[in-house]
C-alpha cells in the first residue's frame, strides 16, 4: 500500500464504516496516512476504537469540508526494557 490512500465513507454502509477505517489504518505503514471523507458521527464512532487499539499512534488533521487525514505514528516507548520483570506480571508468590 502507498503511504497515502483515500477512503470515501459516504459510499459505504454506515454499519461497515468503523471496521473499514480500522482495517485500512492497520494496513498503513508508520508515517503513512489515510484521507477520509467522514462526517462527525463516523469520527465519534472510530476515534475511541483507534485509541483503544493504537493508543497515541495516530493523529487527525482537518483538510477541507468533511475530509480528514488520519496519520499513523510509531508506538511510544514505555521506558521499561522488561529485563528486570518490572513491566511484566508475575504469578510467583513471595
Amino acid at each position: 500500500m502507498n503511504a497515502t490512500a483515500m477512503l470515501d465513507l459516504r459510499q459505504i454502509a454506515a454499519a461497515e464504516r468503523p471496521s473499514r477505517v480500522l482495517a485500512r489504518f492497520e494496513a498503513l505503514p508508520i508515517g503513512g496516512w489515510l484521507d477520509l471523507e467522514i462526517d462527525p458521527q463516523d469520527l465519534a464512532a472510530v476515534g475511541p476504537q483507534l485509541e483503544a487499539l493504537w493508543p497515541g499512534q495516530f493523529d487527525w488533521q482537518a483538510l477541507t469540508g468533511e475530509r480528514l487525514r488520519l496519520s499513523r505514528k510509531p508506538a511510544a516507548k514505555s521506558g521499561c526494557c522488561g529485563c528486570c520483570g518490572g513491566g511484566a506480571k508475575s504469578n510467583a508468590v513471595a
